[in-house]
């Protein structure tokens, strides 16, 4: 299955463009991660990303005292295909 969207506005660009995601995990050995409905959910993404932000400081602060430690999630890990996926904004 895919989601497919297909603008021909001449007005606006030089050819059609045609914009495709699949939403099912293809064939390859590589896993899909789900989609979550962020659009126009900016409070998450404000949220998010100061948290992100906010860390970088404390990691900072802490190395400053001779701390050295891993990066703390900030948001739940994402859950697709029955385990959990490490990356994305947990990461950097």
């Amino acid at each position: 299955m895919r989601h497919e969207l297909h603008v021909d506005d001449p007005k606006t660009y030089v050819k059609p463009i045609t914009f495709s995601v699949p939403l099912t995990t293809p064939s390859g050995g590589y896993t899909l991660l789900p989609y979550e409905c962020h659009e126009g959910n900016y409070t998450m993404m404000a949220g998010s990303l100061s948290g992100q932000r906010a860390e970088d400081r404390a990691l900072e602060a802490d190395r400053a005292r001779g701390i050295v430690r891993d990066r703390k999630a900030v948001q739940a890990p994402v859950q697709a295909e029955g385990r959990t996926l490490s990356g994305g904004i947990n990461e950097r």
